[in-house]
């Protein structure tokens, strides 16, 4: 969704500075610009919001896919012969599942 949302930004930007007419040069531009401050404060906040969001649900995954292969890993490891253990340092075990 914040993908998404990002995508949308870009195009919400590009529709407004096209649509402003700047062949014709006004006086009282401020007056004009004024609106568009509102959108594009907005627009940063919601971007913002969907971003971390969006970084939130990518951290918890790779969280959830780590500990999981830790677990297979750990479990095949169980399934190993005991002379699998006696070639291995003794720290092996350890600091192979905690890399």
């Amino acid at each position: 969704m914040g993908e998404w949302h990002f995508g949308m930004c870009l195009i919400f930007f590009s529709c407004t500075f096209l649509s402003r007419n700047t062949t014709s040069f006004q006086s009282n531009v401020t007056s004009d610009i004024v609106p568009y401050i509102g959108y594009f404060c907005v627009n940063g906040v919601c971007a913002f919001i969907l971003g971390f969001i969006q970084i939130a649900c990518w951290s918890v995954t790779a969280e959830r896919q780590t500990r999981h292969i830790r677990i297979i890993f750990y479990r095949s490891i169980l399934t190993k012969h005991v002379g699998w253990f006696d070639r291995q340092q003794v720290g092996d075990l350890i600091s192979k599942l905690t890399q």
